[in-house]
């Protein structure tokens, strides 16, 4: 079966806006195992992240109690195909059971301009941070809480490091945009990485070794404020620091972009980042 979800608005005070987006990447067998993070079906995603046609990016393997939460989040946006799912046919937990104790929030955002779920999800993790936050991201357009959260955090010797894209980014828009608080975030003492060999497409962070957040959502203003998101927070040291290791590796793989080389840029690289920042509510 396959249906399309659609919401484009024609009222006035959104037809400036694309359309909102189901963006809940996420796929669930028998309701038993699923999978959640970055993942599209197109054949950018085969392979091994060797060359720029075959993009990095990262998906978490869950089951039991995990799993129906991610049958949850596709249940829920199928309802408006007419049809709901129920029962051990689609939520099978007692076959497939937890394992290990693992505490975990899961969070399925519908953004509500008077709510905005996700985004205080994302800044109360930040400022919990006492000693890391590492942050991979292919759309890294923060607003300014986040970001002057994050300068706080690395002023106060917490350890902030992104890891973003380099041009390979299939936006070029977004990949300016994103410029537009690199010098402030580097004089404040964050770390930036690009990643060179080919977009890197995964989304998740960890902080403090223990804390992680893995799913479909972007650092962007549309996984914020508009489109469907589904991520899990999780509070667990052994898988934090798998989560880590995986940043570790990729930031073996990317160039840091250090605030002298920053400044040097030239007046072309200036005026596009003007430009597309003005655009980052489309993002």
């Amino acid at each position: 079966k396959v249906w399309t979800f659609h919401s484009l608005s024609a009222v006035p005070w959104n037809i400036i806006r694309f359309q909102k987006r189901n963006h809940r990447r996420a796929i669930v067998i028998d309701g038993k195992i699923a999978y959640i993070g970055g993942f599209g079906i197109a054949d950018t995603w085969l392979g091994h992240a060797e060359d720029k046609d075959h993009w990095r990016d990262v998906m978490f393997k869950v089951t039991g109690t995990m799993a129906a939460h991610v049958q949850g989040f596709f249940s829920e946006i199928w309802t408006n195909s007419g049809e709901m799912l129920l029962g051990e046919k689609f939520f099978n937990t007692v076959n497939s059971p937890d394992v290990g104790p693992v505490t975990y929030i899961p969070v399925a955002s519908t953004p509500v301009s008077d709510t905005l779920g996700l985004q205080k999800f994302v800044l109360m993790s930040f400022l919990g941070a006492q000693k890391k936050i590492y942050i991979t991201n292919p759309y890294f357009i923060l607003d300014g809480v986040l970001t002057e959260t994050l300068k706080q955090k690395a002023k106060e010797g917490v350890d902030v490091r992104v890891l973003v894209p380099n041009e390979l980014n299939d936006s070029k828009g977004v990949h300016y945009a994103s410029h537009h608080d690199y010098e402030d975030l580097l004089t404040a003492g964050v770390k930036i990485y690009e990643y060179q060999t080919t977009f890197i497409h995964a989304k998740y962070f960890v902080v403090d070794s223990v804390w992680s957040v893995v799913g479909s959502a972007n650092m962007d203003n549309r996984s914020r404020k508009i489109n469907e998101e589904a991520v899990f927070g999780v509070s667990n040291s052994s898988f934090g620091t798998k989560i880590e290791q995986i940043f570790l590796g990729d930031q073996s793989k990317a160039k840091e972009i250090t605030l002298a080389e920053w400044q040097k840029r030239g007046p072309w690289g200036r005026f596009l980042e003007f430009l597309f920042t003005h655009l980052a509510q489309q993002y």
